[in-house]
């Protein structure tokens, strides 16, 4: 295109242009000066001082250029992405077996794990949202060796080594009865206490539900009546938002590969450390975001007659609080929350004065929702006893 004007500004352009060749070049304002159109072949000049203003070919030519970039690297990046999971799958092997149960006329490959003594109760673990089971593995070996107990860990659909998704809850029965198909297939008879780490804690109850072998269940940091899946904060109904919001991630970052090696890094100190690359590589799989698409819409599309609470018996408050009121009986819970998630940040306390919400944004949205949140959470963690 030819120079318009050195003093090019962008902004919005309130005079009139004057174009001398209207058949090609057109300004984009809504009037232009025809009668004083020069006869040279100078193109598009302002009649006064105007800013500059960008033609519609600049912004197609813009979003082509930006397009076939984008293309380019997201291309690039799932061959990246498929040939890496392609090593993992082949360099890294599960622990346990790869079980095929039948539900509804469907067969699913689920990953377990069990291992320890066959006499006495099994401890069944269940990993929290958009985790694995490599995550408990190391609480479980401490629990066998110190308590001569019987352990299990498992993968929900999609996560960790289970190759096959959740397809809805029209589709398939909630992961409690899946996780019955699944010792059952096993051979693990029970009897069963469920620990659950966070969205694990709601996993646990649902096993508990389908289950009358469950004798109990301990909830760590895990508050699933008050906070859900589909949810930005406890109390709230889930949201739409959350699964576009899950869905973008999964196609921008899952598929590319984007977050392999930046996403579930457990640490130099994770346990057991032999077991550290394995959780970073399983957290590299496309699979892992579309399982969490999986449980977002899940939660969506849930009846409220197939709600969790409604199943056990519960009631709902106005604030969003259950009350089992010994509706939960035969089964022993254990709720352990974390300080952090239940306990309002004390800025008193000379620990927390540099804290975040201690500081100058002690009155932001964020910090006086994370005081209300922690009120929530605590009463709730209350009302499962």
């Amino acid at each position: 295109m030819p120079p318009l004007d050195r003093e090019w500004r962008f902004g919005r352009c309130d005079e009139p242009w004057q174009v001398a060749r209207p058949d090609k070049w057109r300004a984009l304002t809504s009037s232009y000066d025809a009668s004083s159109l020069e006869s040279d072949d100078s193109a598009v000049k302002p009649a006064g001082r105007c800013a500059f203003c960008l033609t519609v070919h600049f912004w197609l030519n813009f979003t082509l250029l930006f397009l076939v970039l984008w293309l380019l690297v997201f291309s690039t990046g799932v061959m990246i992405q498929s040939a890496a999971a392609a090593n993992d799958g082949n360099s890294i092997q599960p622990p346990g077996q790869i079980y095929t149960i039948s539900t509804n006329g469907t067969e699913l490959d689920m990953h377990l794990y069990c291992f320890g003594p066959t006499a006495g109760k099994t401890v069944v673990f269940e990993h929290g949202g958009g985790a694995n089971s490599m995550t408990l593995l190391g609480l479980a070996q401490e629990l066998v060796a110190t308590r001569e107990v019987r352990a299990c860990v498992y993968d929900r659909l999609g996560y960790g080594f289970t190759p096959s998704l959740y397809t809805g809850v029209d589709a398939l029965p909630h992961s409690g009865v899946l996780l019955s198909l699944l010792l059952d297939k096993a051979g693990e008879a029970g009897p069963f206490v469920c620990v659950g780490h966070s969205a694990g804690a709601g996993a646990c109850l649902f096993f508990a539900h389908a289950n009358k072998a469950v004798v109990g269940v301990a909830m760590l940091d895990g508050y699933p009546d008050v906070i859900r899946a589909g949810s930005l904060r406890p109390g709230q109904e889930p949201s739409g938002r959350v699964l576009g919001a899950t869905q973008g991630l999964g196609v921008a970052a899952g598929a590319p590969g984007l977050g392999r090696g930046a996403i579930g890094n457990p640490g130099g100190h994770f346990v057991p450390g032999d077991r550290r690359g394995t959780v970073i590589a399983l957290y590299a799989q496309t699979r892992f975001w579309l399982a969490q698409y999986w449980d977002v819409k899940a939660d969506l599309d849930l009846p409220e007659e197939r709600q969790l609470y409604r199943l056990l018996g519960g009631s709902k408050d106005a604030q969003g609080l259950v009350h089992y009121g010994g509706t939960l009986a035969g089964v022993a819970v254990l709720v352990v929350p974390a300080a952090h998630t239940t306990t309002p940040t004390a800025c008193e306390s000379e620990e927390n004065r540099g804290s975040f919400c201690c500081g100058h944004a002690i009155n932001s949205t964020v910090c006086r929702n994370q005081r209300a949140d922690a009120v929530l959470y605590g009463e709730q963690a209350k009302l499962y006893a």
